[in-house]
């Protein structure tokens, strides 16, 4: 028979772990590392790079990276290691800001609070730093509770709010309190007589919430099972503090397993994500399924091995269209989900090594990164990744598309070619595959992409002067080096169904994935 022929669209559905295989949509993946499913089409995340710091020298793991936005608009980056507390301003100036004595413990949970950034680990006392790099971190002075013993913070309607480890009290300050001087004390709430399933306070927090045109703001506190509550009022002590909401949404996956995104707040659990602001309209059950549902299997995979650690963290990310999440390996490495708010749709990002984010955050609304051996890296930045200096390093990708019967379920059929339509500089590395009858099978022999004649046209070579060929006064090129690349490549396989499985990497260019053509000859029924 005649050649077939069909065009089969990008992974724009993202990662899709839940349908069955013969029934997923075209546009969805099997698999996908380092691709980004947003708006346009799919395309080769951005790299990562180094940053050039002065001053203070940190060597030992970055456990927790924290933005303090100070009220003159300065931005300082808040380091936690093991042993030692470090602010880095926007210019890379590192300096010690730890208390005499230093640390035991580097995972911190913070909130800022008047300017000041408040944190707290349950081992040491708890902090606050003014955001003066001279003046270090020093012990908060409230009284009526042992200050190690604090592990989580924040603030609501003027108040600093503390849980305690190892039980069920929250325990908050008077109104515009600081805890800087003097020996205010703090007062206590004890969840235990709330929560119903037991378990201990894990995290409290803030939420906004709009019903019936009236905007609210709720104090929530969720236990080690997974039950969370919602109250409003001025707090504790008050005749209007009253519950308002009660429900479980799965167990949370660590202290940090929190992310604002906008007025929302995603709750990492062991079932997948739940934004808070679904609990108020649907069942929780429901709710687990709005954003994750498609990669919930792979969060509870992680979760089994990793069912309670402050690497299960995440930022949102709005200059990228992007929310990250930390999903530990193990305690010393990790890789990311990462979800496209134009799209819905998930992939992973896999670094050059699992050890170079075992903490993250979003800092002078750039991606940074904190490695096990004290490096602090800018993410989404340049085209290459781990860029220390001349070294660097090829960004790899991997791209294994749905199943697809290509319109006949019961006919038999051989692949013959490919043609990837995409759209970058030459020098790609590709290794093409098809994958029949959901059989894994391994890639081809790697191809590299090369320039077609005639795409790119040089209006004047770069720093070029006046006589020299080509010359203009805009020194540029007129064209972009990127090409739409549609070279057809021999790839065989035979079966009633395929999946493309793409892999390759890239230096020092982006790569979109427009299509993937593809012929076959059509057998008969089998």
């Amino acid at each position: 028979m005649p050649l077939q022929g069909i065009t089969m669209p990008p992974p724009s559905g993202g990662l899709n772990l839940v349908a069955p295989l013969d029934q997923m949509e075209p546009q969805d993946a099997v698999e996908l590392v380092n691709v980004f499913p947003g708006a346009n089409s799919p395309a080769l995340r951005n790299g990562y790079q180094k940053i050039a710091t002065t001053g203070a020298s940190i060597s030992t793991a970055v456990r927790t990276m924290a933005e303090l936005v100070l009220g003159d608009a300065s931005r300082q980056l808040i380091v936690g290691t093991p042993t030692k507390l470090y602010s880095m301003s926007t210019a890379g100036v590192v300096t010690d800001i730890s208390k005499s004595g230093n640390y035991t413990n580097g995972e911190w949970q913070h909130v800022v609070f008047n300017n000041r950034i408040y944190l707290c680990n349950g081992v040491d006392n708890a902090q606050v730093y003014s955001g003066v790099p001279a003046t270090p971190a020093a012990d908060v002075t409230f009284t009526g509770v042992t200050l190690s013993n604090l592990v989580a913070v924040t603030a609501y309607k003027g108040r600093l709010y503390f849980a305690e480890k190892n039980s069920g009290k929250v325990w908050y300050g008077a109104f515009q309190q600081t805890g800087t001087a003097g020996t205010p004390a703090l007062n206590s709430f004890d969840f235990s007589y709330v929560f119903k399933q037991g378990g201990f306070l894990t995290a409290i927090g803030t939420y906004s919430s709009t019903i019936a045109s009236n905007t609210q703001e709720f104090f929530w506190a969720i236990s080690s099972q997974g039950e969370i509550v919602f109250y409003t009022g001025t707090d504790p002590g008050n005749a209007d503090w009253q519950i308002v909401k009660n429900a479980f949404v799965g167990k949370p996956l660590g202290r940090r397993a929190f992310i604002q995104v906008n007025n929302d707040v995603w709750v990492i659990t062991a079932q997948g994500i739940v934004p808070l602001s679904a609990i108020f309209s649907i069942d929780a059950t429901t709710a687990v399924n709005l954003i994750s549902n498609k990669i919930n299997p792979l969060i509870t995979e992680y979760a089994t091995n990793n069912p309670f650690s402050s690497m299960w963290d995440g930022f949102f990310y709005p200059q990228g269209r992007a929310v990250y999440i930390t999903v530990p390996y193990n305690t010393t490495e990790a890789f990311f989900l990462v979800y496209s708010i134009d799209t819905g749709a998930w992939t992973t990002y896999q670094l050059y090594s699992p050890s170079h984010a075992v903490s993250s955050v979003l800092f002078n609304n750039k991606v940074y990164y904190g490695a096990m051996n004290g490096v602090l890296w800018e993410g989404d930045t340049g085209f290459r990744d781990a860029v220390d200096g001349a070294a660097s390093e090829s960004i790899p990708f991997t791209i294994k598309t749905a199943f697809n019967f290509y319109g006949s379920r019961g006919n038999f059929k051989t692949w013959k070619d490919i043609r990837p339509i995409i759209k970058a500089i030459p020098g790609v590395v590709l290794r093409f595959a098809f994958h029949t009858d959901f059989k894994d099978f391994g890639n081809v022999s790697p191809i590299t992409i090369t320039q077609a004649s005639g795409q790119f046209t040089p209006w004047s070579v770069p720093g070029g002067s006046p006589g020299t060929p080509g010359f203009t006064v805009w020194g540029s090129p007129w064209s972009s080096p990127l090409e739409h690349i549609y070279n057809r490549f021999a790839a065989s396989g035979q079966g009633h169904c395929a999946a493309i499985k793409l892999t390759g990497s890239a230096n020092n260019t982006t790569v979109r994935f427009l299509a993937f053509e593809v012929r076959y000859e059509l057998g008969g029924q089998v």
